[in-house]
């Protein structure tokens, strides 16, 4: 594993902007998460499952918080989460629609003092509220995320579902937090670890760096057609689940004043194979950048020998695609979902979900910067971010064990596999270079055929010659090239 950065408690984060940029000398609501309990099976449809928790919010700030009802748009939101984390990766494997909020209790759960407010129109000042599992799971009262403004907690009502489709059955698995059976059994994935978050929305809570938490569960068993969940012996943490990851390099953007929207987290980490093979792992979670991610793209050469790429997103039942991202290699190497000019219902990384991308390379990784390119439109539409990447380069020239860009003309390559061989001279620098004959190994055979290849003109070397090129084959990518070049000569 490489180790390149670390920053406790902090997974990548790419894009912030600034909470000085709308705080004020003022009084201002503080909306933090500060419980998460009794999460149970509220619902089954075939093989999908649904699931609800009793969630705590407390008012920390110095000011109520709205806290009205629809139609009045002005009232908050909370949607959930699941994840399993498995083999050093972690995957989301279900979220929810938003919850809208109805009355604030006015409770003293957060022993501060409760201020409270009439009506419940309002969270008042030291007030806490609590929503049970059955109130959470409420179909009635949720709705798409795509219809709400994360960043700013913005709500049109003339234009929601519940204006649009009020009155619509429900079976008892849409809208709630629902997963599948299969991506939460034991044992089909022995030694998993699996998390629920939850995510709270206002529009006038202006600190949302504590209104997200998250809590590990484990998955007890199942009776029937329900499963039974315990939580760990653990408090609510606050921050995404993708602070569990133990990532390689972890980057925060802190100056991006002229994005004005949101927050991405942006995690790699790289780990080596027992055959040099290199595996590079991605996770970017959107958690409130309202114009969403539709591409990830890579800083890489034509050279750089990539395969097994792969892609990972949760389904979400919000009416758009959640087809695989189309990964190409114009201009680097790109995961790509289109931008809302090229397809309005395409699967970008909205507000609330983790995308996972990962491929395995010969390479070995240095610090490079990702291109991140939003879904809807702005004056500022490439976001960049440092990641991980495969090492630029990666051509060598077959039969050039010397390494000084010719084969032939003398014995200079031959000499360097004789000394290595039979008087404990140095290893070749490109050892897949010095393979003269594509055996997956270097002996007497590669010196004879270089000496014949100088003195009689034949047989050629194998590809890549008489031009240099990447290390394609299993066998170069075992034997190693720590000298390859990033042009031809």
């Amino acid at each position: 594993m490489v180790r390149v950065l670390r920053r406790p408690g902090l997974v990548a984060v790419l894009i912030v902007c600034p909470l000085f940029l709308f705080r004020s000398v003022s009084a201002q609501p503080d909306v933090q998460i500060t419980g998460l309990d009794g999460l149970v099976q509220v619902g089954r449809a075939g093989g999908a499952i649904a699931l609800s928790l009793e969630t705590t919010l407390c008012n920390v700030g110095d000011k109520a918080v709205d806290w009205f009802a629809v139609p009045d748009e002005r009232h908050p939101f909370m949607a959930f989460n699941l994840y399993r984390l498995e083999n050093d990766v972690l995957e989301q494997i279900g979220l929810s629609w938003a919850k809208h909020g109805v009355a604030a209790t006015q409770e003293d759960r957060c022993d501060l003092g409760c201020q409270h407010v009439i009506l419940g129109l309002r969270l008042g000042v030291g007030c806490s509220d609590s929503y049970s599992p059955e109130v959470n799971a409420d179909q009635e009262h949720m709705g798409p995320r795509r219809e709400i403004g994360a960043w700013f907690g913005t709500f049109d009502y003339l234009d929601s579902h519940f204006f649009l489709q009020g009155g619509d059955t429900h079976n008892q698995v849409e809208h709630r937090l629902q997963t599948r059976d299969q991506d939460i059994d034991p044992s089909l994935h022995p030694g998993a670890r699996f998390f629920v978050e939850a995510m709270f929305i206002s529009h006038d809570d202006k600190n949302p760096t504590n209104s997200i938490a998250w809590r590990e569960f484990r998955v007890v068993r199942r009776t029937l057609a329900d499963w039974q969940f315990e939580f760990l012996e653990t408090d609510v943490t606050l921050g995404p689940v993708l602070d569990v990851w133990d990532a390689d390099l972890q980057v925060n953007t802190e100056d991006n004043s002229l994005l004005g929207d949101g927050t991405v987290y942006v995690s790699s980490k790289v780990t080596s194979g027992p055959t040099g093979v290199w595996h590079y792992e991605y996770a970017l979670f959107n958690y409130n950048l309202d114009r969403s991610v539709a591409a990830f793209g890579l800083e890489m050469t034509p050279e750089t020998w990539v395969e097994k790429v792969g892609f990972g997103a949760p389904v979400a039942e919000e009416g758009y695609s959640n087809d695989p991202w189309e990964w190409g290699r114009e201009n680097g190497f790109h995961w790509d979902t289109g931008t809302v000019e090229r397809n309005p219902f395409s699967n970008p990384i909205r507000w609330g979900t983790l995308y996972n991308f990962r491929f395995d390379s010969i390479h070995a990784p240095v610090e490079s910067v990702a291109i991140l390119t939003t879904f809807l439109p702005s004056s500022v539409r490439k976001i960049p971010a440092r990641v991980l990447s495969p090492e630029p380069g990666g051509l060598f020239l077959r039969g050039d064990c010397e390494g000084n860009g010719f084969v032939g003309g003398d014995v200079g390559d031959a000499l360097i596999i004789l000394l290595y061989l039979f008087v404990g001279g140095a290893e070749p620098p490109c050892m897949a270079a010095c393979d003269f004959d594509i055996s997956a190994r270097v002996d007497m055979v590669d010196a004879i055929r270089s000496m014949t290849f100088s003195f009689y003109g034949s047989p050629d070397p194998g590809l890549p010659f008489p031009d240099c090129g990447p290390l394609a084959l299993e066998s170069d990518r075992w034997l190693g090239c720590e000298n390859q070049r990033t042009e031809c000569p």
